[in-house]
């Protein structure tokens, strides 16, 4: 296992049995035996750590399912994205519970935010609108993703992924349906 992995092992189980807050950089190199400059040289503080683990656990399931999925069927790409993300974050959801818990889920947010983003505005560039529209539609859709996922793990998962999935389709599809330049599956 990569010094990486290990860290974010590490880090993991230690938000399980403690507050986000109480972990340190010194007390995740302590976990994972690994000396500070080894810590620093993959991650340049514990929230990087935390970015990396929703990058690899939520986005990049995304990533692949929209690769793999023809740009035509969007509609359809888009129900089972969010559903991918939401079952992933089911999976590890006292991971993510306990994360949602510091800074009130203003952290999570944050990070779902810049994560999603970093995915939706490479989708956006097919589109036909102004650089500043693509902006803030990736802003909406990210921050969209990332706050109805910090009420869904609030209320205790009350929804399976699916249904969750299929509300968010439901509320966004609009945008896909008028702007995208892939008609053929509406």
């Amino acid at each position: 296992m990569s010094i990486k992995e290990t860290i974010k092992g590490c880090f993991k189980e230690m938000v399980a049995y403690d507050h986000y807050e109480n972990i340190t950089v010194v007390s995740i190199c302590k976990k994972a035996n690994v000396s500070r400059a080894a810590f620093y040289d993959c991650f340049v503080n514990k929230e990087a750590v935390l970015e990396s683990i929703v990058n690899e656990e939520v986005i990049t399931p995304m990533k692949m399912l929209y690769e793999t999925i023809p740009k035509e069927k969007i509609k359809s790409t888009q129900l089972i994205m969010t559903e991918v993300a939401y079952e992933n974050i089911r999976k590890n959801s006292v991971f993510y519970s306990k994360v949602n818990k510091a800074e009130k889920g203003a952290l999570l947010v944050r990070v779902i935010t810049n994560e999603v983003i970093a995915l939706t505005d490479p989708i956006l560039q097919d589109f036909d609108i102004a650089e500043d529209e693509r902006f803030y539609t990736a802003y909406f859709f990210s921050t969209a993703t990332a706050v109805v996922i910090s009420k869904w793990l609030s209320r205790g998962l009350d929804v399976e992924p699916a249904r969750l999935s299929q509300f968010f389709n439901k509320w966004t599809l609009h945008y896909w349906q008028t702007d995208s330049p892939f008609k053929l599956d509406w």
